[in-house]
Order: structure tokens, then sequence, then C-alpha cells
């Protein structure tokens, strides 16, 4: 293969592309400051830069979308396992409401009815927390309707059908206890 007498003593390519990049850099600058002094003439004072205030600004979007991303990431694997236990025809409640209707029926209470002020109590507070979770208000009917069937469950299956939120999902919690318990 020849050369040609010019091309043996020709520039790379990269030194060629770094001296481009050098110029265009130059360019640019020489640009912002060019700009930066007709915008001070025209105004008659120093101006703000709004550069850094704009940066700022797009991180803290990002850092908001992506929070909110993950919010609903979050609540989509948590209610993954929830709407599995509602459709074997259990009830998810708090870990809370359920050690206390156990320990209503480890004390003799007998057959839970709504009589008992404090299973009322106890079924009206559930419904609320239950109607939160899935995104009603608290003055919406939703909140009532939840609130019967979790009564007449209880009254009728006592806590059988009752399923604590913290043994019924086995999402992402679940896996970071599994990996630290294997290692």
């Amino acid at each position: 293969m020849r050369t040609s007498p010019g091309r043996a003593n020709s520039t790379g390519f990269w030194k060629v592309m770094f001296v481009l990049l050098r110029a265009a850099q130059q360019r640019a600058k020489g640009r912002r400051e060019r700009q930066s002094e007709l915008l001070t003439r025209r105004a008659g004072e120093e101006s703000t830069s709004w550069e850094g205030f704009a940066l700022l600004g797009a991180l803290v979007l990002a850092v908001l979308l992506h929070g909110a991303a993950a919010w609903v990431v979050q609540r989509a694997v948590a209610s993954g396992p929830r709407i599995d236990a509602e459709r074997s025809g259990k009830i998810v409640v708090g870990s809370r409401f359920k050690d206390e209707i156990l320990r209503l029926e480890r004390a003799g209470a007998g057959k839970l009815t709504s009589f008992n002020k404090e299973f009322d109590a106890l079924c009206r507070g559930e419904a609320g927390n239950m109607a939160l979770s899935e995104g009603a208000s608290s003055h919406d009917s939703r909140k009532e309707i939840l609130e019967t069937k979790l009564r007449e469950s209880v009254m009728s299956y006592g806590s059988r059908d009752l399923v604590a939120i913290d043994t019924g999902v086995s999402g992402v919690p679940a896996l970071s206890g599994a990996h630290s318990s294997s290692a």
C-alpha cells in the first residue's frame, strides 16, 4: 500500500478532534461573555444569571418525579398480596385490630356482637383505616360498607378470616428478610 508524501506527516484523527472541540468550546465561551456584556449594557447594571437556579429547579423536579414513581411502584407491589388474600375470602386488617379481636375472643366475650361497644369501636376504627388505605375519604360511603362487611365477618367467623397486614404481605420487605437470613 502506497502512502502519498503529504500523508506521512499528517495529523491524527484524535488530535484534530481535540483541536476542533477546543475551538468550539472557546467560541461558546466567547458567545456567553458577549451575551452577558450585551445584557449588562441593556439593563444598565449587573444582571443576575439564572442558570444555577434553572439547574437546581430541574434537579428538584427530577427528584420529585422519581419519588412519585417509587411511591406508585411501592403501592402496586404492596397491593398484590392484599388482593390475593381478599380473593381467597380473607379480610386484610391491621395487626393491632387482629390482636384485639383475638384478645376479645380469648377473654370469653363469647360470640362477638354489635352490642359489644369495644367491638363496635374496633370495627369502626379499622374500617376507617381500610377506607383511607384504599383512597376513600373519611366521609365516603365506602367506610360504612367496609365496617358492615368487617363486623359481619367477625361476628360469623371470628378471627379466622382476618389476615394481619404484616403476615399477609410477602412483597419487598419479605425479600429483604429472606436475603439476610440465607447468608
